[in-house]
């Protein structure tokens, strides 16, 4: 029982308030969120708006101002603690309000990388590639053999016989060279002697008329 002339402080009438109305369980389990409470995925302002709801459960926690500044900085995301690491404000207002601040400068800038992102041309986006294996071409010979083949250079007979029908039809000069099984491992190239001179088959599909 208090003496009839007591003074009774704001801080004793809140302590019996709670005593009264509010569970010693609810308190801790209050006191607990605040201790654990962490920005997420909110904005700076609506963590601020939980963190001074919970600071009424905290007790010595935050019984300074320069308690309450410190818990609200362990609580932001990475981003923030870093542009406000080296800010010292003078109240726990102030540093809300340079939080709020930077934290709209960081989503304006996602925006715009965003946009960036989505208005670039299709051509200067980074080539994709795909791994394939290795593989022999396929024939370019309509019911060629399969496998893989090479024509060897004529023999000197054949070259004779070659520049005999060369003299009759300007259009036979085509030196038949024997077809061989290749035994080279890897990428073949087909080689195929007209008038003497070396060509490959691709040659031959692209420029047929040039070569004759």
């Amino acid at each position: 029982m208090l003496p009839t002339d007591h003074v009774i402080t704001w801080e004793e009438f809140r302590t019996a308030f709670r005593a009264h109305h509010i569970p010693e369980g609810l308190l801790d389990r209050k006191l607990n969120e605040f201790l654990a409470l962490t920005q997420g995925t909110r904005t700076v302002l609506q963590y601020a708006h939980v963190f001074n709801h919970l600071c009424q459960y905290a007790g010595h926690h935050v019984d300074t101002d320069a308690k309450k500044q410190d818990r609200f900085r362990r609580g932001l995301n990475t981003k923030l603690k870093e542009c406000l690491n080296l800010v010292r404000p003078k109240s726990f207002n102030e540093l809300v309000n340079m939080a709020i601040t930077q934290d709209d400068c960081i989503t304006a800038h996602r925006a715009e990388k965003r946009k960036k992102a989505s208005t670039r041309p299709s051509g200067a986006q980074s080539p994709s590639y795909r791994l394939m294996q290795n593989t022999a071409p396929k024939a370019l010979l309509k019911n060629a053999p399969s496998g893989r083949w090479i024509f060897r250079p004529p023999s000197s007979k054949e070259q004779l016989d070659s520049q005999c029908l060369s003299n009759s039809s300007s259009r036979n000069s085509l030196v038949q060279g024997q077809m061989i099984n290749s035994s080279i491992v890897g990428t073949t190239i087909t080689i195929v002697s007209i008038a003497g001179v070396p060509h490959t088959l691709l040659e031959i599909a692209l420029n047929p008329r040039n070569l004759f």
